[in-house]
């Protein structure tokens, strides 16, 4: 046998293997199990949703309503066409960022204009 027929045999033992083991490794998981719990998280996340809102005190309905029109001639999702937007918006931010001459004033803002970045796109997803 030549090497590179051995290393072919060699190669197809070990796919049989790995396929053995991913047969094996489904098997014994009890997929209704873990769709069970992923159930009472959904649950636990649809229950703190009140809250989440009460923890997003920033709205945006006039850019919302702008981004919507936007979105609707450019035949773009909004709320994909809100993330490009935000990150495009970082690169001037990032000049003001810069101008800024201490720490706590650069912490202040990077708080700052990531919660509104976060609540402008995500809306109360962000504090999941």
């Amino acid at each position: 046998m030549g090497g590179a027929t051995r290393t072919a045999v060699a190669y197809r033992a070990f796919q049989a293997t790995v396929v053995q083991a991913l047969a094996i490794i489904t098997q014994s998981i009890y997929l209704p199990q873990v769709v069970g719990r992923m159930d009472r998280v959904v649950d636990l996340v649809a229950a703190l949703q009140p809250y989440a809102e009460l923890a997003t005190p920033l709205e945006f309905q006039y850019l919302h309503a702008q981004v919507e029109e936007l979105s609707l001639s450019l035949g773009l999702a909004s709320d994909q066409l809100r993330y490009v937007l935000c990150l495009f918006a970082a690169y001037p931010l990032a000049v003001v960022y810069k101008l800024l001459p201490t720490p706590g004033l650069k912490h202040l803002m990077d708080v700052g204009v990531g919660v509104c970045m976060a609540q402008f796109v995500l809306g109360s997803g962000w504090v999941h």
